[in-house]
Parts: C-alpha cells; structure tokens; sequence
C-alpha cells in the first residue's frame, strides 16, 4: 500500500449449483488473514484447528537473476496459507518497460520454484503508483504484459500449473480506480490471457479519531463518490468498494473469479501517524468479516471473497507517514481474533492437504475445522461431509455455520429434538431430551457455535420408557446451536449431542475452488 494525496484524494476531495469442496492446495478455506509474515505467531494461535487463515506477504525480486526465495515454512507448517506478493523493488512493483517483463516473469517463476507449498500469488501492486500517474493508459498495458509473463512462466513451472496467480488493480478511491479493473482486464485478455483472479483493495477512511465511533457503519456505509472515478464509473467512498472491483470484473465477463481482499482496515488521513486505529475493541473487524461472509452468503452472488488480510501487522510505513501496526495493539487484537472466532468460510475443508484432526475429544467442543466427536466410541475427532450450495445436507442433518459441513442434528443413545424444528432469532424454545435409560446428575449446555452460552432450565421430566426431559431456553441471533446433553457420573459424561440452524445463516461460497 502506498498514498498520495494526489492520487487519492484523501485529504481533499450464473452461480454455480456444484457442492462445495476442499480448497486447493495452499488455500485456507477461511476468510481469516492479516498482512505480514510478521504475524505469522498471531495468525497461528489466533484461530484453533488445523486451519489458520491466510497472510499476505511482499518480497522483491528485481528483474534479472535468480531471487532467494523465503517461502516461509514454519508459517506453512502451522497451517497458514501465504499470498504471496513480488514486486520488482521498492520503487516499482512491476516493469513498467517492457522490455523488463520477461526478466520479471523468469524472476517469478524462478521464485516459486523454490517454494511447492506456495500456489497463490500477486504480480505486482497498485500499479498506478509505479507509473505515478492515475490515468490507466499509462500503466495498462506494461502492468498487463507483465501479468501475462508471469502467468505463463509460473503456470510452467512443476507443482503450479494450477496456482492463482492474481492481477492487481489501482488503489483504491484514486482518479480512474474502478476504470483501471476494466483496462487491466481487457489489456490481460489482448494476450490471449484469462485472469486467474485478482487482489483488490478495500477501506474505511475515517480519518481524524473522533471519527472511531463510526467504524464498525462505515464498513456497511452506502456513501458513493461525489463524481464517478473519471471514466464514468462510479464507486463506494467506504469498505464496499469491494463490490465495485466485483461489479468491474464481472462486466468484463468473469464472474465467479476468485477475488481476494489483500488490503483492508482503516485508512486514515497521514497526518493521524499512527492514529488509523483506537487500541481497542469495538467490533470494527467483526463487522469488516461480517460483512463479507454476508455478501458470500448472498446466493445470488456469483463471485465469492476467499481472503480478507488487514493492513497491517507491523509497524513499517506505507510512504505517507502512515503506521497501521496492528501488531502493536493488543486491544485491537481482541476484535481481530473475535472476528476469526466466527470462522467464515468460502469452502468447506478445515485444511489444505492436511488430515483431519483426529485428537482425542469427549465432545463436539474438543474438535475443531470441520470434524466431530465420535464420543461414544473412538473418542477421536472424525472428518465431517461438506454442505452442498446452498447449504444443503442429506435428511437429519444441518449445515453448520462457520465450518460449512454437515452435522447430524441429534446423535447419541439419547435423542434431541428442538421445539419449533427451525426456530426464529430470539425465539423461545423447548428442547426434548429423551432416552429409553433414565439418568441421574443431568445437565443441557446450549451454545451458539463459535459463540456465547445460552441458558437453559429443566422444566419437567416425564414418562418411564422412554424418558423426557424437557427444557426450555431463549435463543439469540441467527446461527446455528449446538446443544450438549451429558449425565452420570457428575454429569460428565456425553450421551447426546443435537444442533440446530436459526435463521439465516451465512453457507459461504458455491463455486466449488478453482
């Protein structure tokens, strides 16, 4: 990311129907993310399972020679999944001479040769800065041979003939923006070239820190430009210029590309320092993820998010006296961490090539991604099957929220059955616990998955053969439930496990990886 008021403007003016399936290799199937390896600790404690999200990463790899390549394996190891960046320097994101591309493209490939678990990449960044100049025309069609370069080069490679390699528009907010997605395409196209998806860029831009209290409204704000970006296109002042990249690509006939938010957060005026973010949580983030699970859930989507990596972790400037460092505000943290506790996902598989986590566990809560607890055999952690689109689930189970999986709605000797079978958001409800064995010691824990506890009372317990007990509860928001029945000794142990869905809940993707 780089800023320039006069660039900027800152300080004056057919979805498909296939299931969802595993994410291809060294892509995590959750939105979770954060840009800098330097987070790569944070990253790998911040989500539990196997999966942790996404980091976006620069290195630079000039134009002649054989790069060395940091392909980051103790992060890989943990579970992380790398968007890789490679830029040509620090002045120059890509070869604005042509004549330099092939260098550029060798370069690349050499790079991802060193690296087999690395698949997803960025040619370049925000082109409009290496041109200095915001009009397309000028950086087009080098950015475009560059990218097509690359894209031969890499796909040659062995083990990355199926890797994303992602186009980059303008910043955002800047004189032809949206304008730019649109050249861009048409240029990468000229060459016989079809994107395989692209990095987009997305902000709020509350700009002095009295401005904090509107950040969570200004990730869902409708506040359009006053004036269109110069080409006669108009676009969000706020986060949702997301969609306008999306409406762009989708124009020029690639709808159902993978796009991927590598820049995001707030972007506050220079003269705020290092102010872009209050030291606490206030639900930003929430509301940032939020808000794209929502628009990934939306089925009339054709184009989902895959990755949403905040800008930024460390505390390296961005040119403009700007510090974002994420890293340095452990408050924030907690809303960042909270936003991944929901994990949102566009796909279903809690990890890229990587088993099941196959701990030991006495419930649902001991297993994470997308398993359950075998609690009354193995005691182990089993690989669930994933929802096809729309959520859908064979008879007698439920899509779950978050992990996109299908789960059985009761198991267990005992049987659960929730009174309405598909209630409302802050609905009452009766929960029927019934077993052919009475138990002494029992208890009902009832929980929103990745979410708060709701309480529960036992309000009878009736017949002999079988046995109900009848408890009553009041739900909150849309989600899916899981309740827990357990008895003796000490009501310690397992004998039913039941789940859920309130409301509308966000399935994620339909596009079956790519």
């Amino acid at each position: 990311m780089r800023r320039a008021p006069f660039l900027l403007g800152l300080a004056a003016a057919c979805l498909a129907t296939t299931a969802l399936a595993a994410p291809p290799p060294g892509q995590s199937a959750l939105l979770n993310g954060m840009h800098d390896i330097e987070s790569a600790t944070f990253m790998a404690s911040a989500t539990p399972g196997c999966d942790k999200g996404w980091i976006t990463d620069l290195q630079y790899i000039g134009t002649t020679g054989t790069p060395t390549a940091d392909c980051h394996d103790a992060a890989v190891a943990a579970g992380v999944s790398i968007i890789q960046r490679l830029d040509v320097d620090g002045s120059a994101s890509f070869p604005l001479n042509t004549a330099d591309a092939s260098g550029y493209a060798s370069a690349f490939a050499s790079f991802a040769s060193q690296c087999p678990n690395l698949h997803v990449w960025i040619v370049g960044n925000e082109p409009n800065y290496t041109a200095n100049n915001s009009d397309p025309s000028t950086y087009a069609s080098p950015y475009a041979e560059a990218y097509a370069q690359v894209h031969a080069a890499l796909h040659a490679v062995s083990g990355h003939a199926s890797d994303l390699v992602l186009a980059a528009p303008a910043s955002p907010y800047s004189p032809y923006c949206i304008c730019s997605m649109h050249q861009i395409i048409q240029q990468i196209k000229s060459r016989n070239v079809t994107p395989d998806g692209f990095a987009v860029h997305a902000y709020t831009q509350a700009q002095t820190s009295s401005d904090y209290g509107t950040l969570p409204q200004l990730v869902t704000s409708e506040q359009m430009s006053a004036s269109s970006d110069g080409c006669g296109y108009p676009f969000h002042w706020q986060f949702r210029i997301y969609r306008d990249w999306i409406g762009a690509m989708e124009g020029e006939g690639l709808a159902g590309s993978p796009v991927l938010i590598t820049e995001t957060g707030n972007a506050c005026a220079p003269q705020q320092g290092n102010a872009c973010y209050p030291d606490a949580n206030e639900g930003y983030f929430q509301a940032l993820y939020g808000e794209v699970a929502t628009w990934n859930g939306d089925a009339t989507h054709a184009t989902k998010i895959r990755a949403v990596t905040p800008y930024r972790w460390t505390t390296d400037g961005d040119g403009t006296g700007r510090d974002f460092a994420i890293g340095t505000r452990t408050q924030l943290q907690v809303d960042v961490t909270d936003a991944f506790a929901n994990k949102y996902a566009w796909t279903t598989a809690p990890c890229s090539g990587t088993p099941p986590n196959t701990s030991s566990c006495t419930d649902d809560d001991g297993c994470s991604g997308a398993t359950i607890c075998d609690f009354g055999g193995s005691k182990t952690c089993g690989a669930t099957t994933g929802c096809a689109a729309g959520g859908a689930c064979a008879a007698g189970q439920v899509c779950r929220e978050g992990t996109v999986d299908c789960v059985p709605e009761t198991r267990g000797p005992a049987t659960i059955t929730f009174v309405p079978a598909a209630p409302s958001p802050g609905a009452a409800i009766a929960i029927d616990l019934s077993a052919t064995t009475g138990y002494a010691n029992v208890g009902l824990t009832l929980e929103k998955v990745g979410g708060a506890t709701i309480p529960t009372t036992l309000a009878s317990i009736q017949g002999k053969n079988p046995v109900h007990w009848l408890y009553e509860a009041t739900l909150g928001g849309a989600g899916t439930y899981r309740a827990t029945f357990r008895a003796d000794p000490g009501a310690s142990t397992v004998y039913a496990i039941g789940y859920v869905d309130v409301g509308t809940i966000a399935f994620g993707g339909a596009d079956g990886g790519a």
